[in-house]
Order: C-alpha cells, then sequence, then structure tokens
C-alpha cells in the first residue's frame, strides 16, 4: 500500500511540474521605445534659418519583464518667422514567460505651430513601441493569441500597427500588416484566434507608431494604443495542478485497490492475452481501464475540439 502511494505522489509531482514549466523557450529579444521630433522655422525676409530636434529612447537590457516610457515635453521653438512645438510619449510592458508572451503599448505625439507673414514653418515627430522575440517550442503545440487595437488619425496624423508570428521554416503562422482598421476615431478592434506552431524556432514581432506633422497652416494629434497576448491552449480534462499522467495514477491506484490486489508486473502471455481490450476479452472492465480509456477520449475531444477558429468583433 505504502509503495501504492508513493507511486501516486511521484507521478502527480512529475505532472505538476510538467505543467507548471510552460512549452515556450526564450532565445532572444528585442523591445524598445522611442520619440522624436524635429521643427523648422525659415524667415523668408532675413532668411534666417532655425532648427530644433529631440528624442529620446529606452531599450529592453535582457529577457526580464520590460516596463518601460518615454517622452517629449518644453520642446518649443520661437522666431519673428512663427512659432512651433511638438510633444509626445511612447510605452511598453510586455512580459516573456513560458507559459504566456504579453505586449501592451502606446504611442501619441503631436507637432504644431504658427507662420507670420515673413516665415515659413514645418515640423514633424513620431512615436514608436517595437516588439521582437524569439522562442522555441519541441512539440506540435495549439496556442491562442488575443488582441486589440485602436488608432486615432486625422488631417497631419497617422497610426500604423503591424503584426507578425513566423515559423521555423520563415513562413507566416499569423500576420496581419494593418491591424487597426478605420483610422478616423475608430473604436477599438479587437478578435482572437486559435494558431498551431510545429516543433522548433519561431519569432514574433510587432511594430506601434504614432506620425504628426505640420506644415504652415494644419497639423495633427497621432495617437495609437495595441496589446496582445499568445498563450498554450489548456486541456479540457486536467486536474489542478496535473495532467492526464497524474490522472492515470490515480485510476491505477482506484484499480488496485477495487480489486484487493496490488500492481504487479504482468508476464509476456499476459500481456498478449489483453491485447484485445477488456471488453473483448469478455471480462468487465477495470477501473484503471476505464480511467485510461476516459483519458485517451478526453485528449482526443480536446483535439477536435481545439480546430482552428477566429472570431471578430
Amino acid at each position: 500500500m505504502r509503495s501504492l502511494l508513493s507511486l501516486i505522489a511521484a507521478a502527480w509531482l512529475a505532472a505538476s511540474a510538467s505543467a507548471s514549466a510552460g512549452p515556450f523557450e526564450m532565445l532572444g529579444q528585442a523591445r524598445s521605445v522611442s520619440i522624436a521630433a524635429t521643427l523648422s522655422l525659415d524667415d523668408w525676409e532675413t532668411g534666417d534659418f532655425r532648427s530644433l530636434s529631440g528624442s529620446d529612447y529606452r531599450v529592453a537590457p535582457d529577457l526580464g519583464t520590460f516596463d518601460a516610457a518615454v517622452g517629449l515635453s518644453g520642446f518649443f521653438l520661437y522666431t519673428s518667422a512663427g512659432a512651433a512645438s511638438g510633444s509626445g510619449r511612447a510605452a511598453q510592458r510586455s512580459t516573456l514567460a513560458s507559459d504566456a508572451i504579453r505586449f501592451d503599448g502606446f504611442a501619441d505625439v503631436y507637432v504644431g505651430g504658427y507662420a507670420n507673414w515673413n516665415g515659413y514653418v514645418t515640423a514633424s515627430g513620431g512615436a514608436f513601441s517595437s516588439f521582437y522575440v524569439e522562442f522555441a517550442v519541441t512539440a506540435p503545440l495549439r496556442v491562442r493569441l488575443d488582441m486589440s487595437s485602436m488608432g486615432v488619425t486625422g488631417d497631419g496624423a497617422d497610426t500604423d500597427f503591424r503584426f507578425a508570428l513566423l515559423g521555423p521554416d520563415g513562413t507566416a503562422v499569423w500576420d496581419q500588416t494593418w491591424i487597426i482598421a478605420d483610422p478616423y476615431g475608430s473604436p477599438r478592434y479587437t478578435y482572437s484566434t486559435v494558431l498551431s506552431l510545429a516543433p522548433g524556432r519561431h519569432t514574433l514581432g510587432s511594430y506601434l507608431a504614432a506620425y504628426s506633422w505640420f506644415e504652415s497652416s494644419y497639423g495633427g494629434a497621432g495617437q495609437a494604443s495595441a496589446m496582445y497576448a499568445l498563450t498554450p491552449l489548456t486541456p479540457s480534462v486536467q486536474l489542478a495542478g496535473g495532467d492526464s499522467l497524474a490522472l492515470l495514477a490515480l485510476g491505477l491506484a482506484l484499480g488496485a485497490l477495487r480489486t484487493g490486489r496490488p500492481l504487479r508486473r504482468r508476464g509476456v502471455g499476459s500481456a498478449r492475452r489483453h491485447e484485445r481490450g477488456p471488453l473483448q476479452s469478455g471480462r468487465p472492465a477495470s477501473s484503471a481501464s476505464m480511467i485510461s480509456g476516459s483519458v485517451a477520449a478526453a485528449s482526443a475531444h480536446s483535439r477536435l475540439a481545439g480546430a482552428s477558429s477566429t472570431v471578430r468583433t
């Protein structure tokens, strides 16, 4: 009896450790936030030309959580030809874990000004939140991608959000070159999809940007936000903290307790006798056999239920 309980405990611990490890192996990353703007004033009467540039950036140093923001404030240029100013912010919080890859980004920028009769004013700016990671999986894996994005633009402003997940051979598992559906003050664009990953090395990259420009008489503010999460699908039947290995071990234990006989190694003849299965042999199925069959059926049901689907709202 003690050896039986030891077997159950060992199987349970092994299953729990396997479940908590996660299927993503992180190999490398390049994540950053940045912002830049340039203001220019040209005095036609005197020939005086003034220009001012400003920028800021942050780069993720390692695979740890990247939580950073950059911005421009007090960015101003004034002469007798006119005036120009700019402001904005770019931010990102992203995590690279063995059981989930997550991104939450924001970009906002504005430049504007005015020109006097003797001047010409131009300004431009951009805010960016970039994400790139390489990871590997060792076995075929089904994952869920949840994503949402929103962009607000207008005259003198624009936004951009691009996303791509590539497989081991470099082909696209999922990509969209333009994810913000309606750039003019659209509601948030949200969707989910189920994807299949082959064993090997994968790359995931995204690019979130906002742009603004001004030329003498008009300008605008660009603002974009996006978030997504890539997570493995969870089996439809599992025990808390364990998987089918723990369930199978528990079934074997129940079968042994029900029959009153300890687990023992079967001989070659006995193994051959049961190749046809317990129902074909004319004998009632044991608890262990029924639970093992349930595990196999649940796995098959999970594979069928996990067929690729896309939901858009």
